[in-house]
């Protein structure tokens, strides 16, 4: 049981946190928080190039995020959201909608947030709190645990001229 009202707190206090998702252990932020945005990139050891996943909590937060899928992007969320699979709309932004809905019920309250998984750039991805607690230690603000988050990462798709190129294959199998 997440404790959703902590967490959209610390969200809005500008705080990077790990929480559980539908697929893995994430380290988030509010995706509108630039700093704490560079926080994030400078634990993971990663460079500015490699863009975050934003998490949303419904299709209508997309407009938020100022985008305007495509009729073949359109048609893949009704297929394939919530779920795990991100789609990449532009350059900078990669979008998922998770199936996990009290996640769902923190994002629609906070916003989006954005989510990478709880590692080192390059390691495996923490499945527990602890895992990811021996990897960050205090350098985290919060930690929020669900027991065992042993998914993979979600599948990242581009919709290019129609079709569905898959970027990065993860839990979510295309067909």
């Amino acid at each position: 049981m997440l404790q959703k009202e902590k967490i959209i707190e610390d969200l809005r206090d500008g705080k990077v946190i790990v929480l559980p998702t539908d697929t893995i252990y994430g380290i988030s932020c509010l995706f509108s928080d630039k700093k704490a945005r560079e926080r994030i990139t400078e634990l993971k050891g990663r460079t500015d190039e490699k863009k975050f996943v934003v998490l949303i909590g419904n299709v209508g937060q997309l407009l938020e995020l100022g985008v305007l899928p495509t009729q073949a992007e359109q048609e893949l969320i009704q297929k394939c959201w919530p779920g795990a699979l991100t789609i990449a709309f532009t350059s900078e932004l990669a979008v998922r909608l998770p199936a996990y809905p009290e996640l769902c019920e923190v994002l629609q309250k906070t916003g989006p947030i954005i989510s990478t998984s709880a590692n080192i750039s390059g390691a495996k991805p923490a499945q527990t709190i602890d895992e990811a607690k021996k990897m960050f230690g205090d350098k985290i603000d919060a930690y929020y645990d669900d027991g065992i988050c042993s998914g993979s990462p979600s599948t990242l798709v581009k919709v290019e001229k129609e079709k569905v190129m898959v970027l990065r294959q993860g839990a979510f199998v295309i067909y």
